[in-house]
């Protein structure tokens, strides 16, 4: 029976602990959007065109190379708003876990 016990505990894909974890993170991932990027950029064209008028092609290779930076000056309290909805998802996890442990130990505590 013990085992049938165990099968109960874990009968949600994730477990609650790996939720706690992840909104977790989340909160860390959604303070971030206050935050400046940089992000390296490139680009490079071949172009090549057949007989001008003067019967001379052209080749022309273009590459470009870059770093572009982002500073989030204002989004409308979007951020914000992110940040909250992680901490009340990271409380809601924390209440499931705290209620995944009660069933456990109401099930394990019941004489059979």
């Amino acid at each position: 029976m013990a085992g049938n016990s165990l099968g109960k505990q874990f009968k949600h894909p994730n477990p609650p602990r790996d939720t706690v974890k992840l909104s977790e993170q989340e909160i860390e991932r959604a303070k971030a959007g206050h935050l400046p990027t940089l992000d390296a950029v490139a680009s490079y064209n071949d172009t090549y065109a057949n007989a001008s008028q003067y019967g001379f092609g052209s080749n022309l290779k273009n590459g470009t190379i870059g770093l572009q930076l982002q500073i989030p000056l204002y989004q409308g309290g979007v951020v914000n708003s992110r940040i909250r909805q992680s901490v009340l998802n990271k409380q809601k996890a924390l209440d499931d876990l705290e209620f995944s442990r009660r069933q456990t130990e109401l099930e394990n505590s019941v004489p059979i």
